[in-house]
Order: structure tokens, then sequence, then C-alpha cells
């Protein structure tokens, strides 16, 4: 199965798009972060602040390494096995950008120490997410980065 990209309807960002957001994506990320944080904010506005999420990782690639623990333990885990069906969904496209962008070296032992450590167990359905967001890495990684696994 071919990941496709859905980058604001056309398929890929240009290369001037790309360079703006590598440029700003420590600020773009935070913000996305602690938009995401706020607890009030109603399924439309997650989704769409998911939706800037999925299309920041497109324009980073591989760029959104240094931003992957916190987008596991903010985002991934917590919202992967949401009970509104599109958050749910946009947060496994976004697990499966991230495995495909960021090498399987990086990502699967990161994943590995979240599932051991202290502080990731106190979420609900901590396992459950984690191997969700787990089964979303592994399965576009697998495409890009075969000779890892």
């Amino acid at each position: 199965m071919v990941l496709s990209l859905d980058f604001f309807g056309s398929t890929v960002p240009g290369e001037g798009t790309r360079y703006v957001v590598r440029k700003h994506l420590d600020t773009l990320v935070k913000g996305i972060l602690k938009d995401l944080q706020d607890f009030s904010l109603k399924t439309n506005l997650k989704e769409k602040t998911l939706c800037q999420l999925y299309n920041l990782i497109i324009c980073a690639e591989d760029k959104i390494k240094p931003h992957c623990n916190q987008i596991l333990k903010d985002v991934i885990y917590k919202n992967i096995l949401d009970e509104e069906p599109e958050i749910a969904a946009r947060t496994y496209k976004i697990a499966e950008l991230l495995g495909c962008f960021v090498q399987t070296d990086f990502l699967l032992p990161l994943m590995i120490s979240h599932l051991t450590d202290t502080e990731s167990r106190h979420l609900p359905r901590f396992v459950s997410s984690g191997l969700s967001a787990f089964s979303a890495v592994v399965h576009h990684s697998t495409q890009k980065y075969p000779e890892q696994l």
C-alpha cells in the first residue's frame, strides 16, 4: 500500500513552501502542539490543528526528527484512539508520515522507551495507543527503509 499525501488538495508542496516551513519549523511545531494541549478545543478545531501538523510534516520531511518525541507523546499517543473517528484517523496518518520520513532506527527505540517509562504509563489506554502508533509507523517505514527492519 502506497502512502498518498493530501497536501491542501495537491500531492506535494513546492520547494518555496518547504524552505519557509523548514526555516520556521521550531516555532510552527511549538504553536501547533500548544493549540493541541488546549482541552477545550472543539472537535472541528482539533481536527484542523491536526491537519496543520500533518501538512507541516509533509513540508518538513526528515527535518521533523528533533520534534518526534514531543509529537509522539503530546499528539499521537493521546489522540490515536480518540472517540471521534476524524481525530483518530488524522492522528494515524500523522504517525504514518513519521514512519515515512523519519528513519526506523531512530523512531522504534524511541517508541519502545516510551512504552517503558513511568511518565507515559499515566495516559489512559497507553499500551493500546502505543501499539496503534507503532503499527502506523512501521507500516510505511518498511516501504521507505526496508533494510532497517
